[in-house]
């Protein structure tokens, strides 16, 4: 059967990206540091920043992949799960970035290195989600903003080695409508933001799972190492001190 690995899969994004996945005939395997919400085929209970802390607990994730692998046929990994923890140089603390690393950046490498044969011998795929402040950022974001500059610039390297075995790209969102989102906006800042972008729209998880499942079709084995902007053009927009 046709599986998929998704990241964070109880977040909003990773359970819309699980929920498509699901739909088109996926076998979908989550991994999340909570109990499994969307009452997936498959569930793994693991903090991904003691993945990257615990050689032992990589060595236990390997060997859960392998097992599985006996009896499922990857073709997909979804790297999505992240931590925002938002603050200026000033007040972020080390133990902060050097967290937001390895969630975003570290664990990503780690569970790419894990399925690496078993997507080679499917022509599959990996799809990271990065972000618009790869790219585009503000003040207080400078970690978050780093993680994804440093996960954007691994998908294009990671690209280049293994393009002929597996193919990897990433999506990098603007604002996107989740619970996270709308807990740090007022109705007004929300609506601000909705109709700052061209689209004068925000994003929902659903786009972005369709933005993935477009990613890993294997009969486009010609799409390698793009960086998806899903970003309803803002970030060709430049905004004039008011």
């Amino acid at each position: 059967m046709k599986t998929i690995l998704v990241t964070g899969s109880n977040g909003g994004i990773g359970s819309a990206i699980a929920a498509r996945m699901k739909q088109i005939g996926f076998f979908v395997i989550g991994i999340d540091n909570s109990p499994d919400k969307n009452n997936l085929d498959e569930f793994i209970s693991s903090d991904l920043n003691d993945l990257v802390l615990n050689e032992k607990n990589v060595e236990q994730l390997t060997s859960t992949i392998n097992e599985l692998s006996k009896s499922h046929n990857f073709y997909a990994l979804v790297n999505n799960a992240a931590i925002q923890i938002l603050g200026d140089i000033k007040s972020i603390k080390i133990n902060d970035f050097q967290k937001t690393l390895n969630i975003n950046v570290v664990a990503p490498f780690i569970l790419s290195k894990i399925l690496y044969k078993q997507l080679q011998n499917n022509k599959g795929s990996i799809v990271n989600i990065g972000s618009v402040h790869s790219k585009l950022s503000k003040p207080g974001f400078l970690v978050y903003s780093t993680s994804k500059s440093a996960l954007k610039g691994m998908s294009n390297a990671m690209s280049l080695e293994m393009g002929d075995k597996v193919r990897v790209n990433s999506i990098h969102p603007a604002a996107v409508n989740t619970q996270m989102l709308k807990d740090g906006l007022t109705d007004e800042g929300f609506l601000n933001l909705q109709n700052f972008h061209p689209t004068r729209s925000i994003s929902s998880p659903e786009e972005v799972a369709i933005c993935v499942e477009f990613l890993i079709n294997n009969r486009l084995q010609f799409l390698n190492g793009s960086n998806i902007e899903l970003d309803g053009g803002i970030s060709s927009r430049l905004h004039d001190p008011q």
